[in-house]
């Protein structure tokens, strides 16, 4: 699905003194109809339901446990599966906080998570106590 584009703004989120914005969403169960790409870092976890997201021109389905690290550059937009009740935990942060981490923990952080070199965004599944 080819989606109008949108840009997200961190500041419309946080005011300088905050660090991250944390949210719980339930999400629509119609389609998007724009995609969006943001200046700072998103992260989210389906707690519930099932959910169609739409990704650099690819669709996945994600099922409850699957964590997904979003990056700036990433194009993306979600839609619950009908009947099924999805909802994401969702947390985002500024480039600043992602240039300290990867800074910091470079050994442990390069080329995984929102450090990935491919295509897609990282995606997890969690289950038991990781979730």
């Amino acid at each position: 699905m080819r989606l109008p584009q949108k840009m997200l703004r961190i500041d419309a989120y946080l005011s300088s003194a905050e660090a991250y914005h944390f949210a719980r969403k339930d999400l629509p169960e119609t389609p998007p109809i724009l995609s969006h790409s943001h200046d700072f870092y998103e992260l989210f976890l389906v707690e519930q339901g099932v959910v169609h997201h739409w990704v650099n021109g690819l669709e996945e389905r994600l099922e409850p446990g699957h964590l997904t690290f979003i990056r700036p550059t990433d194009r993306h937009a979600l839609q619950a599966v009908p009947d099924s009740g999805g909802r994401i935990l969702n947390v985002m942060f500024r480039k600043a906080t992602a240039d300290h981490l990867i800074a910091r923990y470079t050994t442990d952080m390069v080329g995984k998570f929102f450090w990935s070199r491919g295509t897609m965004p990282v995606s997890l599944r969690l289950s038991g106590p990781q979730m």
